[in-house]
């Protein structure tokens, strides 16, 4: 398939739209859906703009107009 086709990938917190060729998906979120769950399992959530302000944490993340 030439086309990217935008796929729903479902988790117990909720559902995640990704483009099954760029691996593509919001950020926020991913996020939004993991702090369900850490605030099920009692940790701390996790912030999205901290995350990216460490320059270790976008290997191997395509980051597109982020501000």
């Amino acid at each position: 398939m030439k086309t990217d086709q935008l796929m729903q990938v479902s988790f117990p917190q909720g559902t995640l739209e990704i483009f099954h060729k760029t691996a593509m998906g919001n950020l926020t979120d991913l996020f939004r859906l993991g702090n369900q769950q850490r605030d099920k399992d009692d940790k701390a959530p996790l912030n999205t703009t901290l995350f990216l302000k460490f320059k270790g944490n976008h290997k191997g993340l395509p980051l597109h107009n982020v501000y």
